[in-house]
């Protein structure tokens, strides 16, 4: 009862809604109109600021198990992380949260103290009784750790009402109150606040509040803000969630851009920024791609990378330990009803079981490499290509990367001199031996600095699948050049000299898979003459493709682009095994290889089999449902096919699964197709379906993404079966004038 009648001393007069909204909508429309949003050249990072040695600390949460504590502390050390955030709420001094709280402060550990309102308190923040009961727990957790935290941050993702349960008048009343206890405790003097802790990057809530607070003068030391880049899926890319994919490019809102603008926001009230926390969710990357734990990774390190550059006073990984989004994953258990972004409450399962990701060993090498260095800068200018550059006191580390399947070669980028005199490591702290930059980030260490080639790019437009137990490597002699993937440089070397094109010899049509368009023929392989190698070489072209594809990459390039696309989204297609063009005129002078696929048959020949009445081998249940679910997770993961008629998917008969062919026409996006190309696709493999079939296979495909198969879905049907029956006219045609 004294604990509470102290605690209603720190109840805040009300302030009139019309005034907290009208000020905040003010101050916000202020800012926008007077141009303080523009920020030129605000994407690209600025050079000469220190990184701070606390830069980089992760959420913990606490556990029922007993090991759990020395587990996490043993895990901290390894990463040498030695800044925590802890969520903290109402009942938590003597759970297993209290607990934990304790043995970080034992530990010496920079302790973030998050302290969590929960929903239903925070929505009822406007009574005076619910004011009484948030001041005593505030007023409790200065009392016992004030002087043990670094910091005590007020507010939890306070723009997501459904998540935190605030609105404007019960969350500043709420920070008032905190501000009131927490600035003027005499046993903490020196005690940090940090907040709101807006998550995303929503500026006007940043603008606002800090406007308000600075009219009621509680402002707090550090300005907080979950700076994601999630939504955008790499964290260079421009965001198209704030004006559209079409002004994305114009507006060049990206992660670094943000950070800008968010410091800028606070820089107006003499504050810092941090993030503190932030995080890909596993989920959030299988929705393009395979392999979501070293994406993870990958995009951790380029986080806190271009945080960094960006000049962020701190920024935090979210849960250390989750089955979702952590670097260690706790085990499958269902995900809590509330976002771990609002309130990390706990870990589950027993930390014996608990399992390292690849981004665990990210964040150590990122810990090893840039924390307590200065920023020197971005040293390249190109889109595709990032490489940062940090100094510390006996070296300098360059930190490269390229986005979105990009690969640059390391001596387009650097000198031999250079290359003579660097130590190279993975992300995951190993030496690395490598001739390329992929995008998984390495660090290039140099015992003093050293400048790149101002021509540093990527090869124009070559794409790789990083995700694959084998090596790339590009290789050249007088007059052609390629990509090559094998386990070593020995065996690539193999393959280049034995499928060099001055080895091969078209065979001819009785030989030949193919002889069309195309040659297609098969060869044995240089390491193991059992195994069969598909060879692709353009033989003939119609005159205005030949001049429509003169400033396109070769026809060999495009089917290895396609290919690696495909794999790089999970997408089944004949492996790659390389390319090799012509270094000049490359238009016919170029040759794709890629696995052997035997595939039973194709869908062509089952959906002509259907249209004819036979369904000796097949339902119609047995094939549509599959090819539904496998084309559906194609466009769903950005690949337009262009040329998806039914000869190009062939079917694995004993597991009803399918497999790409001829992928030289693919278009490959970081989002889901639109409509107008879905149907594009669909009408070429649906061709030879009746039309009462075809609206069948339509009717599953639509209902699986919520549309409906109506006439305005029909009308790219009708248009591409009068081009195929206009062009089997002119065929027919022209054999009747040849004889």
């Amino acid at each position: 009862m004294l604990r509470m009648s102290l605690a209603l001393a720190h109840t805040v007069q009300p302030i009139s809604k019309f005034l907290l909204y009208w000020h905040f909508a003010a101050s916000t429309f202020q800012f926008v109109i007077t141009g303080k949003l523009r920020l030129n050249n605000g994407d690209l990072p600025k050079s000469g600021h220190q990184i701070p040695a606390d830069f980089c600390g992760v959420g913990v949460a606490a556990s029922s198990d007993p090991a759990y504590p020395a587990y996490l502390i043993a895990q901290l050390k390894t990463l040498n992380v030695k800044q925590v955030r802890l969520d903290f709420t109402y009942g938590d001094f003597e759970t297993a949260t209290g607990k934990l709280l304790t043995a970080l402060m034992a530990e010496k550990l920079n302790i973030w103290l998050h302290l969590v309102q929960p929903s239903k308190a925070a929505s009822r923040m406007e009574l005076t009784s619910e004011q009484a009961s948030w001041a005593s727990f505030v007023e409790q957790v200065v009392s016992i750790y004030g002087d043990k935290v670094s910091v005590i941050e007020i507010g939890s993702t306070i723009n997501r009402v459904r998540w935190a349960g605030y609105r404007l008048a019960g969350f500043f009343a709420a920070w008032r109150i905190a501000h009131s206890i927490i600035k003027t405790k005499n046993i903490t003097p020196n005690i940090i606040l940090a907040g709101p802790n807006i998550t995303d990057f929503e500026p006007i809530y940043n603008i606002g509040f800090l406007s308000l607070m600075a009219k009621y003068q509680v402002l707090p030391d550090i300005h907080t803000d979950n700076l994601f880049a999630e939504r955008s899926t790499e964290p260079e890319r421009y965001d198209h969630k704030i004006a559209g994919r079409k002004l994305a490019n114009c507006l060049r809102y990206n992660l670094i851009k943000k950070s800008h603008l968010l410091q800028k926001i606070a820089q107006q009230y003499q504050l810092k920024t941090a993030s503190p926390s932030a995080f890909w969710t596993l989920p959030r990357i299988e929705r393009v791609l395979p392999n979501a734990e070293q994406k993870q990774a990958d995009y951790l390190t380029r986080y806190l990378v271009l945080t960094a550059a960006s000049g962020l006073a701190s920024a935090y990984w979210g849960p250390l330990i989750c089955h979702r989004e952590g670097l260690i994953d706790e085990g499958d258990f269902e995900y809590p009803r509330l976002e771990r972004i609002t309130h990390y409450a706990s870990v589950r399962g027993e930390s014996a079981n608990y399992q390292l990701r690849p981004a665990f060993c990210a964040l150590k090498t990122f810990q090893q490499f840039v924390p307590n260095s200065q920023y020197c800068g971005r040293l390249n200018s190109s889109q595709h290509l990032e490489i940062h550059a940090f100094q510390q006191p006996d070296f300098v580390v360059h930190i490269a990367w390229a986005i979105n399947g990009n690969v640059a070669k390391l001596n387009d980028c650097y000198t031999a001199e250079c290359l003579g005199n660097v130590s190279v490591y993975s992300q995951d702290g190993q030496d690395k031996k490598t001739q390329l930059i992929t995008e998984s980030p390495i660090y290039l260490v140099f015992k003093q600095a050293v400048s790149i080639k101002k021509t540093a790019d990527v090869i124009p437009k070559l794409v790789i699948n990083k995700n694959i137990n084998q090596q790339y490597f590009w290789l050249e002699d007088a007059n052609w050049q390629g990509m090559i993937l094998a386990d070593n440089q020995q065996n690539a070397e193999l393959l280049f000299a034995n499928l060099h094109p001055s080895k091969l010899e078209i065979p001819n049509k009785a030989v030949a898979l193919r002889h069309a368009r195309n040659a297609i023929w098969t060869v044995a392989s240089p390491l193991n003459e059992a195994v069969k190698i598909v060879v692709k070489k353009p033989v003939r072209m119609h005159w205005h493709k030949q001049v429509m594809d003169k400033n396109k990459p070769s026809k060999a390039r495009r089917s290895w682009n396609g290919a690696c696309e495909l794999l790089r989204r999970g997408i089944e297609t004949a492996k790659p095994i390389g390319f090799i063009e012509a270094k000049e005129n490359s238009l016919f002078d170029n040759y794709y290889f890629c696995e052997f696929v035997a595939g039973d048959l194709s869908v062509r020949d089952v959906f002509s089999a259907f249209a004819k009445g036979d369904f000796s081998s097949f339902s119609k249940e047995t094939v549509f449902v599959p090819l539904v679910d496998f084309v559906q997770e194609m466009h769903n993961k950005g690949v337009f096919f262009r040329d998806l008629s039914g000869g190009n998917v062939l079917i694995n008969k004993a597991e009803m699964t399918f497999s790409l062919i001829d992928t030289a026409r693919i278009y490959a996006y970081h989002y889901p197709l639109t409509m107008a190309d879905r149907l594009s696709d669909l009408s070429r493999l649906c061709n030879k379906l009746n039309p009462d079939q075809r609206n069948e296979f339509m009717r599953l495909y639509c209902k699986k993404i919520g549309r409906n198969f109506g006439v305005m879905q029909k009308i790219p049907f009708i248009i591409y079966d009068t081009k195929v029956a206009i062009k089997r006219q002119f065929r027919t045609f022209r054999r009747a004038l040849r004889t």
